[in-house]
């Protein structure tokens, strides 16, 4: 089934002070088989800076591909995504695929359910890199940030050594190494118990906040779409 977005609230327009991301009228299909078979169907929404946002719905309604869209990992069918930010604007749509890397690697903090950590690099290596990878920045306050997640004692073990849990809190240090202004997360708790789920969503949303740093989550669940500052459901 197509995917729209229903009940959200009135962003500022674009180009407004506060507007940091901008989904104007993205559709995408997929080929399966001999048809095209509709995944979002002109989808438009605003992300404020600083704000939670949560895509809910049920799986397959199209919330990984349009974070992906996004991200600038999948090129929508039409439509724009605009992301504004220090004075400028940057059509993430219209880029080319260096571009759009570039743009992740500076600008977009992801985290995904299933985790996706370097194996062979320990937990403050796979942060140091998201570091090196968009340029430069404050290593030595990246990693503070696993002390901050309780992962002070772990930062020299490798991902197969780490449970569920702090692979996914590792992944939030990571995503938040270089100080992005928005963040992706992708059903960050699918692969988690109720408990380590909790404790999860508890330090994305307070890294997010002290961080200054937009969310924007896929979620199927109420509890933690509940959460967030607006939702977006997506059918």
């Amino acid at each position: 089934m197509a995917a729209q977005v229903a009940g959200s609230r009135a962003g500022p327009q674009a180009g407004d002070q506060g507007t940091l991301l901008e989904v104007d009228g993205v559709s995408k299909s997929f080929r399966d088989g001999g048809r095209e078979r509709p995944v979002l169907a002109d989808v438009s929404f605003r992300v404020e800076a600083g704000a939670a946002v949560a895509l809910r719905g049920p799986s397959g309604c199209g919330k990984s591909t349009l974070l992906n869209i996004v991200a600038g990992i999948l090129q929508p069918d039409s439509g724009a995504v605009r992301f504004h930010g220090d004075g400028a604007s940057f059509t993430v749509s219209a880029s080319n695929e260096q571009e759009r890397a570039r743009f992740r690697r500076r600008r977009v903090g992801m985290v995904f359910q299933f985790f996706n950590l370097v194996p062979t690099l320990t937990a403050a290596e796979n942060v140091r890199l998201a570091v090196e990878l968009a340029g430069g920045g404050d290593a030595d306050r990246a990693l503070d940030r696993l002390e901050a997640l309780g992962l002070g004692a772990r930062r020299d073990a490798f991902p197969a050594f780490l449970s569920g849990g702090e692979q996914q809190r590792v992944a939030i240090a990571r995503a938040l190494a270089a100080e992005p202004p928005l963040v992706l997360a992708d059903e960050p708790t699918g692969n988690l118990d109720r408990a380590n789920a909790n404790q999860v969503i508890d330090a994305l949303w307070r890294e997010t906040g002290e961080s200054g740093a937009a969310l924007v989550i896929a979620t199927h669940s109420e509890r933690i779409a509940a959460r967030a500052d607006r939702v977006i459901e997506l059918s």
